[in-house]
């Protein structure tokens, strides 16, 4: 007769996850270690099975450290994701003649792993530490850490400006600033067009060409979010109101310094220059779970 888990009080008066089948003794210390291997790949360097709120997501599995949100996140609304969540498949075993399909698992917990800790069903020893041997062989190189230092390594020669890079799991945002051809008149009329769509169209290229050996792609969308214009001297007959300057900005003391901090570099000359702020460009990595890492078959306990 299965043994139904009973949440405990908090995580029914504030609508936390549980699972209906009491978590197992082998099932938490393996997720201990998962967490414990899964820390070095994490932006933070903390273990997702602690109160950290840090995380790792893959093709194969994902693990989240206990969330506080109460559904205020983007995508939570129906509730928090699972702390350990097992996608199921069928995968390579070292020492396995044939591959093994191993079942979908979940596993919550309240606050840390080893309190109030719940699986979605009954695991025996021998099929969690299949299930372990695979999510461990999944880890090294898959988390946010090595995205991000592979994406900016890939991304270096794209842009001499720096390239901020966010990933969470399967999806990254690019920040990316370009200085673009601009006119010698501080005017909207006088803009190079056809260089700057030849320029943006040369960036998308070249992103796309970057990081694409990694695995990523998706939808180049270089939109323009503020404009500045720097010259020298700052035209004596241009409109200085206060709208023209909330789109325009000469080339003085102050705005010298404020390009040399933000691009680690000198402006282009002294002709004039249009500076495009780029929108965020969203990524998508395509993992492909049809040839998985082997991951060493354990005997049966």
């Amino acid at each position: 007769m299965s043994v139904r888990y009973q949440p405990e009080l908090g995580q029914m008066a504030f609508g936390a996850n549980f699972e209906p089948v009491p978590m197992a003794g082998y099932v938490q210390a393996g997720l201990a270690r998962l967490g414990a291997a899964a820390a070095a790949e994490t932006d933070s360097g903390a273990d997702p099975t602690d109160n950290s709120g840090a995380s790792l997501a893959n093709g194969v599995f994902a693990l989240r450290a206990f969330c506080w949100c109460d559904g205020g996140a983007a995508g939570h609304g129906e509730g928090c994701p699972s702390n350990f969540d097992f996608a199921g498949g069928t995968f390579a075993l070292e020492g396995a003649p044939e591959p093994v399909a191993l079942a979908p698992l979940v596993a919550d917990w309240y606050k840390y792993l080893g309190r109030g800790g719940s699986q979605s069903r009954q695991v025996s020893r021998s099929e969690w530490a299949r299930i372990e041997a695979v999510c461990a062989a999944s880890i090294p190189g898959s988390g946010a850490k090595s995205a991000r230092e592979a994406l900016s390594a890939a991304l270096a020669p794209v842009s001499p400006y720096p390239i901020s890079i966010a990933v969470e799991g399967d999806a990254a945002q690019l920040f990316l600033s370009l200085v673009l051809p601009g006119a010698l008149e501080p005017s909207p009329d006088a803009l190079d067009v056809a260089g700057i769509e030849a320029t943006v169209s040369a960036a998308e290229a070249a992103i796309a060409a970057a990081v694409a050996p990694l695995g990523w792609g998706g939808p180049m969308l270089l939109g323009d979010d503020e404009r500045y214009w720097l010259a020298t001297p700052w035209p004596p007959d241009f409109d200085d109101s206060a709208q023209a300057r909330a789109c325009w900005r000469p080339l003085d003391a102050e705005a010298l310094e404020a390009f040399r901090a933000e691009f680690g570099r000198e402006p282009l000359g002294e002709e004039g220059w249009l500076l495009l702020r780029h929108s965020a460009i969203n990524l998508r990595r395509g993992l492909e779970r049809a040839e998985p890492s082997r991951a060493a078959a354990p005997d049966d306990v």
